[in-house]
């Protein structure tokens, strides 16, 4: 798999539930509400084993990448939707956050075994072949799905 499209559409929940108290969004933030489907994609070129978190980053935001907590937890709510072709990829969404400790990082959905996991990773780690960047192609509104 190189890059690839869902053909599952989810809805952007309207807040964050997650606790995130303490917790600061420095972007790229996405689209506020709406319905996406999500495209999987690789970011690094050929030859490379990894790189760097922030290095993830400006590739992610290079590429227009727009997705973030909101829509992750939008494919957790209905995780039978996300291909199983996917599984074996941590798919990492590219809106960073501060945490309370000053960490940078992102969230990412990690399959475990039998669901998938919402978790968050500093950009201090480097990200490797088996991670994918979590892009979107937005429904328009006037759709009705």
């Amino acid at each position: 798999m190189t890059n690839s499209t869902s053909e599952a559409v989810f809805h952007v929940v309207p807040k964050i539930e997650r606790n995130v108290a303490g917790w600061r969004c420095v972007g790229p933030t996405q689209i506020v509400n709406g319905i996406f489907m999500p495209v999987f994609r690789e970011f690094l070129v050929p030859g490379e084993p990894s790189i760097g978190g922030e290095e993830m980053w400006a590739r992610a935001k290079k590429q227009g990448l727009r997705t973030g907590l909101r829509s992750g937890e939008a494919m957790i709510k209905d995780q039978d939707k996300i291909p199983k072709e996917v599984r074996e990829f941590i798919l990492v969404f590219p809106e960073v956050w501060i945490d309370k400790n000053g960490c940078r990082g992102v969230f990412c959905l990690t399959w475990r075994s039998y669901r998938w996991g919402l978790d968050y990773g500093t950009l201090k780690d480097n990200f490797y072949p088996n991670f994918r960047l979590v892009g979107a192609l937005w429904v328009p509104k006037t759709l009705s799905l």
